[in-house]
């Protein structure tokens, strides 16, 4: 860890999770002066590791090609990295019921997404980050500890640090409940879901054929990632279950053999018998929207300013569509002009409220179409996932909008 300097600052950011490290590293290659607020890194996986971590995340091409350019993807493991090339998403748990399938093929790209869990993406910009001339402190930000002043921003890491930490714009990138958007008054509308989200991974017995499978049943989403084949070819899966509460719990309260048959069944057994390759975690669902990205000499990205619903697998990439706006709007500033002016930061915030807003409809207005509108609409439902199946040109619209629109 490199000792913290009181020189002022260009950037501090506070969060230490894949938004905050991808942001420090994309700043500093910008040129600005940067430091970055947050908890210690997570102990390494050993590479033979068995052990599959549950959280896990879908990259999109976009998101990618950040990494690319930011020279992290080098650094990721990637024999635990899974491409998806194909998806089907069936809108009811029968059966007999058709899915809507979406091909990387049919949309010209390389994937749909590569599935990479949490702990090997986090490392990967650790290891990146040790080769920029960036600050690091270990520790949080508390509302308490910011104090803005006209020209700069001043705060003091906890615990506690001698010396306030002094910059000319102060970046929150710390999460759903983050302490910066609270303390600068920008919290806004924030809505629990009904639903929360059970995360695990089991081995099948037949391979997934990289593709991604995803049922709106009657009680909740149930997604199922494809993760690396093992040595047999069989199929590793993330599984992603957003149910109620009262499901969640009945579904964490039993054995992880249990639950593996639980999903095998809901799934109606394709990939044979399921054994579990990690403990379940349960995740409460929210949607969050901050009301200003910006503030005087502040900005918000990731989650600290919108959370959306999972069901899409995009909340990542919103937030990796934040960085790179930002640090576009940072470097492109004109000559001698200060970081940390709201008239700047509000490019940033423009060019970001369609493509959030956008996703946050999309994945919100799906939520309310399956589990809160009356259950006689259902057989139309089916009906339009039936007609949207045979317009190509529309899935393929639709999968190059998650891919790139974000950003």
């Amino acid at each position: 860890m490199k000792a913290p300097s009181q020189r002022m600052l260009d950037v501090l950011i506070a969060g230490r999770g894949p938004v905050g490290l991808a942001l420090a590293i994309a700043l500093d290659r910008a040129g600005l002066s940067v430091a970055l607020v947050g908890p210690p890194p997570v102990a390494p996986t050993p590479p033979t590791s068995h052990k599959w971590d549950p959280r896990v995340y879908a990259l999109s091409s976009s998101t990618r090609d950040l990494l690319n350019e930011l020279h992290v993807w080098d650094l990721v493991d990637l024999n635990r990295v899974a491409p998806v090339y194909a998806m089907k998403v069936f809108p009811d748990s029968n059966a007999d019921v058709n899915s809507v399938d979406f091909s990387a093929y049919s949309a010209g790209l390389d994937a749909l997404a590569w599935i990479i869990e949490h702990r090997n993406l986090t490392q990967a910009l650790e290891r990146a980050l040790r080769f920029r001339d960036i600050q690091v402190i270990e520790g949080g930000v508390g509302g308490g500890e910011i104090e803005v002043f006209p020209s700069h921003v001043e705060v003091r890491a906890e615990p506690s640090s001698a010396e306030p930490l002094r910059a000319r714009l102060l970046i929150g990138a710390d999460g759903a409940r983050s302490g910066v958007r609270t303390a600068m008054g920008l919290d806004g509308a924030q809505h629990e879901y009904e639903q929360h989200a059970v995360v695990a991974n089991f081995l099948g017995e037949h391979s997934h054929l990289d593709t991604a499978r995803q049922w709106f049943g009657d009680d909740g989403v149930l997604a199922l990632l494809p993760l690396p084949l093992d040595e047999q070819r069989r199929g590793r899966l993330s599984l992603v279950w957003s149910v109620p509460r009262a499901r969640a719990d009945e579904l964490m309260a039993l054995t992880p053999e249990g639950l593996a048959a639980t999903v095998s069944n809901a799934v109606h057994g394709q990939f044979g018998r399921l054994e579990p390759l990690s403990s379940a975690q349960c995740l409460p669902l929210m949607r969050l929207s901050a009301r200003a990205l910006v503030a005087p000499r502040v900005a918000l990205v990731g989650d600290a300013g919108h959370v959306i619903h999972p069901m899409a697998g995009q909340g990542l990439n919103l937030g990796l569509g934040d960085v790179t706006t930002l640090a576009r709007v940072l470097a492109q500033r004109e000559a001698g002009r200060d970081c940390g002016e709201i008239t700047l930061l509000r490019r940033y915030a423009r060019a970001r409220a369609e493509p959030v807003l956008a996703m946050t409809l999309a994945t919100d207005g799906l939520y309310r179409m399956f589990y809160q509108a009356p259950v006689q609409i259902a057989p139309l439902r089916n009906l339009a996932f039936r007609a949207l199946n045979q317009l190509t040109f529309a899935k393929r619209w639709m999968v190059t909008q998650a891919a790139g629109s974000i950003f």
